[in-house]
């Protein structure tokens, strides 16, 4: 499960950082002094809400992931607690999305960030990703 302890947060959409490597493999994104880190795997992605310090943190959280298409479309799904910690969802089977917003609520909060995603040629090429 996901937590903060307290959190004043912007609604405004976080932007991809520059800074270290994030402490599942994945890509992080700010949010006011916290972290949202998106973690891709075999079909699905995994999404972590990280402190200041990059700990995850450890209270009930929920969310959707909106998936956007280069043909203009978009497609929301929920977000499912796993037991490591993460709150995951499916890729989407109707094609390859070019970016996905990610809408984190933790005890009231809002937390949204935006993930670009990278394709290789090879998905680009049978149109769909693994």
């Amino acid at each position: 499960m996901l937590a903060m302890t307290t959190l004043a947060v912007n609604s405004a959409m976080a932007q991809q950082t520059g800074h270290g490597a994030a402490p599942h493999g994945g890509k992080m994104v700010d949010v006011d002094k916290y972290h949202i880190e998106m973690v891709k795997g075999n079909n699905l992605h995994s999404f972590y809400v990280l402190d200041a310090n990059a700990k995850t943190l450890g209270k009930p959280a929920t969310g959707s992931v909106e998936f956007a298409f280069e043909n203009g479309t978009k497609s929301t799904s929920d977000l499912k607690a796993d037991k490591n910690g993460a709150l995951t969802v499916a890729l989407p089977k109707n094609g390859i999305h070019t970016n996905c917003t990610v809408t984190i609520t933790v005890e009231g909060k809002k937390l949204v960030g935006k993930f670009k995603n990278e394709v290789s040629a090879a998905d680009k090429a049978h149109g769909h990703q693994h």
